[in-house]
């Protein structure tokens, strides 16, 4: 049974109570929070081995309109790491509608919710490759190896615990009783800032798969692999964009940004799908800014569709002084402005098991990049305790001690959000049902198996068919299986880095006929939908 121990966080980067509090005997213990220098926000709290927990968030503590708090879930089932347990919110933008990266967002607040244990055995989970203390340039193959008892396995790899996009270069195989999975990663470490980083690999199994006849309920095990701790080491540092599904017809506009190690040359190309470069800009200086507004070469107009970047420099040996340098260029421009002022100090309120901290994020975040702008460093916190890091190498900004390689080279993006698109190829929409019979919420108990009676033929002597090679008067049954389906995941990710929107995305008890039906349905609007449904055919309304 899932348990109701929470915390709640109101998140802000600099400023803390000097000591994290919680209430009641099951709150959940917040041991720190941090901004990073991307502005994402990292929480940290004590936890337990074997444990699950969703992370909520809400923009407000108190909605005017219902006069309560709407929270909405960032992550689910996310496993322990043992007795500490940390998540990073950089947002969602393969949700409908997408979750914002907090920077966006003026105020944002958190809650823990334990969710109790795993329901089936935990299988094994280890990053075989790269090794502990690597330094690592350029692109990064990562490997991942885990195994169980149990009859289906797979795996996700975090980036300092941001969820990177799914692999399709795995491998699976059994032996005897024993299931084993290698999966294969690739991140590029330029779009990331120079300096320390974590890796760990999330595995899940499952007993069953969903949907055989009169089985028992497929239960679920999690695990979480040893971290391990690198360095990246690059010329080009912190290559990202501003949009995350980019669309010209929106009037958006582009950022492509980048820090250099050294005071470079710079050439910056717009590709598409056909590695064709669109258009070239040049310029120099120790970071670039270049705002495209998805225009080829002279203004042209270029069809939508997917377009990447690829960036190259090469040192120039003129100086570098720490902090954001400045950058020269035929279309470029200097670093982003920051909004806000000052800063707000936070308040601190306590209700029965939840602690309640707030700040104004737009002024934490102009903290941040000015202090960033002096010191080249990044900021933490830990326990409540401010620190920071002198080495602006190590942070990704321009360090006069530069002595790495004098050239490099690199195509993005690859880093979640996916976005090298220029104009939406189209819109989709998806549909699918699952096993189970109802949403499972807090507190609730593994929901039964699902009895389905055999349909009717719709022959003039009404016969029923039957189920899955059942007698045609025995109904059918089906275990629950209490996550999204699969397959719908990989075709909006498969549809999402093909620059299509979605429109749409409803599935278990919120879907219904009606989302299907008629000409003003968001379904039918799309330019392409993807339905998933149970097959079954019969005269009565519930079929």
């Amino acid at each position: 049974m899932k348990s109701l121990k929470q915390g709640i966080l109101g998140a802000f980067a600099l400023l803390f109570a000097s000591a994290l509090r919680t209430f009641g005997q099951n709150a959940i213990q917040f041991t720190a929070i941090s901004a990073t220098a991307e502005q994402a926000i990292r929480l940290s709290w004590a936890s337990n081995t074997n444990e699950l927990y969703r992370i909520d968030y809400a923009d407000s503590i108190i909605d005017t309109n219902t006069g309560s708090t709407t929270w909405n879930t960032l992550c689910d089932e996310y496993p322990s790491h043992g007795t500490n347990t940390f998540y990073l919110d950089t947002g969602d933008y393969f949700q409908t509608p997408p979750i914002l990266h907090p920077k966006y967002d003026a105020m944002r607040f958190y809650r823990i919710v334990n969710e109790g244990t795993n329901l089936g055995p935990a299988p094994t989970v280890i990053i075989t490759s790269p090794s502990t203390g690597v330094v690592a340039t350029g692109s990064l193959s990562i490997a991942v190896s885990a195994s169980t008892d149990q009859a289906t396995l797979s795996t996700k790899l975090y980036v300092d615990g941001q969820l990177m996009p799914m692999t399709f270069d795995s491998t699976n195989w059994t032996d005897g009783s024993s299931n084993y999975v290698t999966a294969n990663y690739v991140i590029n470490t330029c779009e990331w800032l120079n300096g320390p980083h974590v890796l760990f690999a999330v595995a899940e199994c499952a007993s069953d798969f969903s949907g055989p006849p009169l089985a028992p309920p497929v239960l679920i095990g999690r695990a979480v692999s040893p971290y391990v701790p690198m360095t990246f080491s690059n010329l080009i540092s912190g290559f990202s964009w501003s949009e995350a599904f980019f669309q010209p017809v929106l009037s958006q506009t582009q950022t492509v940004s980048a820090i250099f190690a050294a005071n470079v040359n710079w050439t910056l190309q717009m590709r598409n799908a056909s590695s064709n470069a669109v258009r070239t800009v040049t310029g120099s200086g120790t970071s670039m800014h270049f705002n495209w507004d998805g225009t080829g070469t002279g203004g042209t107009n270029l069809p939508a569709g997917v377009y990447y970047y690829l960036l190259t420099a090469q040192t120039n040996g003129q100086s570098s002084p720490n902090g954001f340098g400045q950058n020269s260029g035929n279309e470029s421009t200097g670093p982003p402005s920051t909004a806000g002022s000052g800063t707000t100090a936070p308040s601190i309120s306590s209700s029965g098991s939840e602690s309640t901290t707030s700040t104004n994020l737009a002024a934490v975040r102009a903290r941040i990049l000015a202090y960033i702008r002096e010191h080249g460093s990044s900021l933490s916190v830990t326990n409540g305790a401010a620190t920071s890091s002198s080495n602006a190498a190590e942070d990704g900004f321009a360090s006069p001690e530069y002595s790495g390689p004098q050239s490099e080279s690199t195509q993005g993006p690859t880093r979640p959000p996916i976005a090298p698109v220029a104009g939406a190829a189209g819109t989709f929409a998806v549909g699918y049902q699952t096993y189970l019979s109802f949403e499972p919420t807090i507190g609730s108990q593994q929901p039964a198996p699902v009895c389905v009676p055999p349909p009717l033929d719709c022959l003039p002597f009404n016969s029923h068919v039957s189920i899955e090679g059942l007698p045609a008067s025995e109904s059918a049954c089906y275990p629950s299986m209490p996550h999204r389906g699969g397959q719908a995941l990989n075709f909006e990710y498969q549809m999402r880095q093909g620059g299509w929107n979605e429109l749409y995305d409803k599935h278990a008890n919120n879907l219904v006929p009606y989302d299907l039906i008629g000409s003003s349905t968001f379904f039918n609007q799309a330019n392409l939908g993807l339905l998933l449904l149970h097959g079954a055919r019969g005269t009565s309304p519930d079929y």
